[in-house]
């Protein structure tokens, strides 16, 4: 599934403005960035070069930040708000 959602999510995800609204620093922002591609918490320590706790403990701050209660929960958060691709859009039209 996460590859699927990933994609959409991160063109969203992939501008600064959005991340800025939301008052998240540059480290949570890499962390929720690293999540919504499906990386793990380990992948997301090995990638920003920190340790599992640290990150561990970002995702624990995104929990609360979006107001969520797990991994699943996070990804429909940005689902809902990620404006559905244009093609898609004009395929479902015809």
């Amino acid at each position: 599934m996460h590859d699927e959602i990933a994609p959409l999510v991160g063109i969203r995800l992939a501008t600064e403005d959005h991340f800025s609204r939301d008052g998240l620093s540059k480290r949570l922002r890499d962390t929720l960035s690293l999540l919504l591609e499906g990386q793990s918490e380990k992948q997301a320590a090995t990638a920003l070069g920190l340790g599992t706790r640290t990150i561990h403990d970002y995702v624990t701050r995104l929990y609360q930040h979006f107001q969520v209660c797990s991994r699943a929960e996070l990804l429909a958060y940005f689902i809902r708000r990620t404006p559905e691709p244009r093609q898609a859009l004009l395929e479902r039209a015809t």
